[in-house]
């Protein structure tokens, strides 16, 4: 996972990493908090939607693709 990181870490998703290879993040589509931490729907340069989430107990990134 790249993201940008301004005033606080995971502040903005950028690019994921997954077993296809990199995709770039074209838009941030929405963006909330959850307990565990930060999460973002985006849609993908190839067009695909995912949801992304940072835990920030466990310090790791997790994706649900549609």
């Amino acid at each position: 996972m790249e993201c940008y990181s301004g005033y606080q870490y995971a502040q903005e998703p950028r690019a994921v990493e997954h077993p296809e290879g990199r995709a770039e993040v074209v838009a941030v589509l929405q963006r909330w908090r959850e307990p565990r931490g930060p999460a973002f729907r985006v849609r993908l340069a190839d067009g695909s939607e995912a949801t992304l989430w940072y835990d920030e107990a466990l310090d790791q990134w997790f994706m649900e693709s549609d």
